[in-house]
């Protein structure tokens, strides 16, 4: 699972390895590029399956049909804040704390 995959890079070499990747993404406009960019792709190297996913990956990784979560990896890259940084003006990168896995295998 990409929960944070933007256009599809990491969605993408993933897909090269695994036979499915689950790629969330909050920003419609870029969950088309990413199809976009995985459909280019297919043309010119072979691919597990992709599933573009268009939601916010706290909402969406739990309604996602994965067979075993036990066996399964999530890969989080967010933007630097979180899913608000662009509204929080200046972002100091020593004392910013963004997005943080807690628990075992839980997003919060």
């Amino acid at each position: 699972v990409d929960a944070t995959a933007c256009v599809g890079g990491n969605a993408i070499a993933f897909a090269r390895r695994f036979d499915r990747v689950f790629a969330l993404e909050i920003d419609p406009g870029r969950a088309a590029m990413l199809r976009h960019n995985v459909a280019h792709v297919r043309r010119h190297a072979v691919l597990g399956r992709v599933d573009v996913v268009a939601g916010d990956c706290l909402v969406e990784l739990p309604r996602l049909a994965v067979d075993d979560w036990a066996t399964t990896l999530v890969f989080a890259d967010p933007p630097w804040g979180g899913r608000h940084y662009e509204a929080a003006g200046r972002v100091d990168a020593d004392t910013e704390r963004g997005v943080h896995l807690k628990g075992a295998g839980t997003l919060s």
